[in-house]
């Protein structure tokens, strides 16, 4: 069990146990997917579903997991919203978070909140320009999370003050758990999911360095990107492994500098309507590396107006990302 869940098991049994029976953990049961313990007292037991995050979206398919457990069913939560909240009770499912929110033995409680949290709390902070670029680099160097704010603005270039603030959302949205002091990202799977959104909404059109018109449509075939510092965006990364997808707009992401030289060695002229969009790599000076980052690919191809890129996003999230996002300290 990742240590993200024994936080959640070990705050819940708190307040299970602050009522008048203790329960006691008989057995756990792991796979890939699902984490089930089984919870008994001298009167009772249920089977637990530690669940990391109470999706909405996945409602139906979380209620259907917990009807198929063995015994009396209980989710486990690191928050239930109180929307969450009534749509579990009607479904008669019981559930206990960390906080406190609770529907077991009778007793319905929602909309408790941890107090120390929210008063720290600057909503919002962890999807604006400067969290989007902190949450990038969580994801492709997790040691980070754990250095001092120092060190992090310095390489991910944001300012020291918002470091604090950023964390602080992500903590309380349930994308950041502390565990011996260490802290590391969970849920990564929903932290990514909106870091895209986010990031082609709020981030990647302040990056765009211009559009381009290229003199032909395979010219970034004869480009040799190890003379720039530069990187492929998801289209020709993608299309470089799979004979499945020619690039019709093309992304490029390099450096100020590299700008000019880039453009004039490859012929490109500047065009608003042109077929290549050049972005400011704002990772490229502090994390240089042979590819782009997975969460790059993944979001230009969900960006693309070719529905037949949504589906080779989605071929390329299940076979690129699934590690990427694996669960674990």
């Amino acid at each position: 069990m990742n240590m993200g869940k024994v936080q959640i098991l070990k705050k819940a049994l708190a307040h299970i146990n602050a009522g008048a029976e203790n329960f006691d953990i008989a057995e756990s049961l792991e796979d890939d997917r699902s984490t089930i313990v089984r919870l008994v007292s001298e009167k009772q037991q249920f089977s637990a579903l530690i669940q990391p995050w109470a999706p909405q979206q996945d409602f139906s398919v979380l209620v259907k997991k917990l009807k198929a457990l063995s015994g009396k069913p209980v989710l486990l939560a690191n928050f239930v919203n109180p929307v969450m909240a009534e749509k579990l009770k009607r479904q008669s499912i019981a559930f206990v978070d960390c906080v406190g929110n609770m529907n077991l033995n009778g007793t319905f409680v929602k909309g408790k909140k941890d107090t120390r949290d929210v008063q720290k709390r600057s909503r919002g902070r962890a999807f604006n320009p400067a969290g989007l670029r902190l949450i990038f680099a969580f994801f492709n160097e997790p040691g980070l999370l754990n250095a001092s704010y120092r060190d992090i603005a310095a390489k991910v270039n944001v300012a020291v003050g918002s470091i604090g603030q950023v964390l602080d959302d992500l903590k309380i949205s349930g994308y950041v758990a502390v565990e011996n002091g260490e802290k590391y990202l969970i849920n990564k799977k929903r932290l990514f999911e909106r870091w895209v959104d986010a990031y082609l909404e709020k981030l990647r059109p302040k990056l765009l360095l211009g559009n381009f018109r290229a003199p032909s449509n395979d010219w970034w075939q004869t480009v040799d990107e190890r003379n720039y510092v530069v990187q492929w965006g998801g289209e020709i990364t993608v299309a470089r492994q799979t004979p499945f997808l020619f690039p019709e707009l093309t992304t490029v992401y390099c450096t100020r500098d590299d700008l000019d030289v880039f453009v004039e060695d490859c012929q490109l002229e500047e065009d608003i309507d042109g077929d290549v969009a050049i972005y400011q790599a704002f990772w490229l000076a502090q994390m240089a590396a042979e590819e782009v980052s997975p969460m790059i690919v993944y979001a230009d191809l969900v960006d693309s107006v070719d529905p037949g890129n949504w589906e080779v996003a989605k071929t390329f999230y299940g076979e690129k990302i699934a590690e990427f996002l694996s669960e674990g300290v």
